[in-house]
């Protein structure tokens, strides 16, 4: 078995995840959960820096429970580090999102590294093991930790996957986070209580104490403006995009910055260098999402800057299957069974046609009509084409046909002898 090394004092399940198949679990299916969507900083780090990965996770079961999420990577010796379960609650149909992060020990070995994310059922009360793989999601060669000497560089990685989707609330705290922060919440601020700074002109370098005169004068905190912002860059529905933010100050006294958006996940709302993921869009034309930067200095002067990220809906076309060939007698009629779905879940419009126009449907735009065959006068009976074109809400269209075979219903003629 590969040496483990457990991050924290929560002891993970000791069952290499990257051995165990999906689906391993015998746990009731009223119990079940999914990973729908998963990202991960792909680049070169040293020790002391930190990996995040980004998972969405669905209760794809039948009953409300709390599910443990489990984070861990594997460096090329075999080594795995795991870092602490997150447990988060959903009812049947919910999602909700995480971001997880790996700090880098001093004596991680320089390679490549695979990461893990895996969903589990539960928790054992006495040796505190998690039981019950559920589903689990890997990225081979995800990034490289480099030795003390090396270089590094940071990107993030576009993976263009259903950011599900990307929840804009999450319920799990990050293990450590400046403060303030709203405790109930990680990464997502514009649902906590705004920042409020004390307008301290005595934490100014080289500025006098604050009195009757100085506060009017270098204390007033600056308006905030963020009017009509241009569409800066656009980018695809659940998927990543890195921020590079730059903030200057006379007096060098700026004491934070904060990163808010009106939907998606930043990866560290309160630094400059943030990844941002993409929440997904109904509107076929995609939305823009206002995204800002806040800065606040010591005495509680604050400037904002803002622009436009044009979110991209990445539709899919939906899928039609118009059933196996049938046979019926001329006029004749039969219910027609065919399937039509759509992978982003889009609203769907069908119509039925017969290339030989001859036969009828009792409604063309059901999904499965009535059809009657007309009547041929080939005694070896004919064939007919029926062709089914289903339509999603954005225009995207699939067309798919079935042969039908009529048959000829012979009668024998009437003889009629006088004497």
């Amino acid at each position: 078995m590969r040496e483990r090394v457990y991050v924290g004092a929560t002891l993970i399940a000791a069952v290499l995840l990257a051995t165990l198949p999906v689906g391993a679990s015998t746990i009731d299916q009223e119990v079940d959960a999914r990973i729908t969507f998963y990202s991960t900083t792909v680049g070169t780090f040293r020790a002391g820096e930190r990996v995040s990965l980004w998972v969405s996770v669905q209760n794809t079961g039948s009953k409300a429970h709390t599910f443990f999420i489990e984070y861990a990577v594997l460096d090329e010796s075999g080594i795995v580090y795991d870092m602490p379960y997150t447990p988060i609650y959903l009812v049947p149909g919910s999602s909700d999102s995480l971001v997880l992060r790996w700090e880098i020990p001093a004596g991680a070995a320089a390679g490549s590294y695979d990461a893990t994310v895996a969903v589990w059922n539960g928790i054992t009360d006495s040796e505190r093991l998690l039981t019950g793989l559920l589903n689990q999601k890997s990225t081979s060669n995800a990034f490289m930790v480099a030795s003390k000497s090396s270089a590094t560089s940071t990107i993030l990685n576009n993976q263009a996957a259903p950011c599900s989707r990307c929840p804009s609330v999450l319920q799990a705290c990050p293990p450590v986070v400046p403060e303030p922060i709203c405790p109930a919440r990680q990464s997502v601020f514009q649902t906590c209580p705004p920042i409020v700074p004390k307008p301290v002109c005595a934490a100014r370098q080289a500025v006098p104490p604050c009195t009757a005169t100085h506060v009017t004068a270098q204390c007033t905190s600056a308006a905030i403006s963020c009017t009509s912002p241009g569409v800066a860059k656009s980018v695809d529905e659940n998927t990543s995009i890195q921020l590079r933010g730059a903030v200057t100050d006379e007096d060098s006294n700026v004491v934070e910055i904060l990163w808010q958006a009106e939907a998606g996940l930043f990866s560290d709302p309160r630094s400059l260098d943030s990844a941002y993921c993409a929440p997904t869009t109904d509107r076929c034309d995609g939305e823009d999402v206002m995204i800002s930067l806040t800065a606040h200095d010591s005495c509680g002067a604050t400037t904002t800057d803002c622009f436009l990220l044009h979110i991209n809906n990445v539709n899919q076309p939906p899928l039609a299957d118009a059933g196996p060939d049938i046979t019926v007698d001329e006029c004749g009629t039969i219910e027609l069974t065919c399937t039509a779905t759509d992978p982003d879940g889009d609203p769907l419009t069908y119509y039925w046609t017969d290339e030989s126009a001859r036969g009828v449907f009792d409604d063309p735009n059901l999904l499965h009509p009535c059809y009657v065959a007309p009547a041929t006068n080939q005694c070896e009976g004919e064939h007919v084409v029926l062709k089914l074109t289903v339509t999603d809400s954005c225009g995207l269209s699939a067309s798919d046909s079935l042969c039908v075979r009529i048959n000829n219903i012979n009668k024998p003629p009437v003889v009629e002898a006088d004497p």
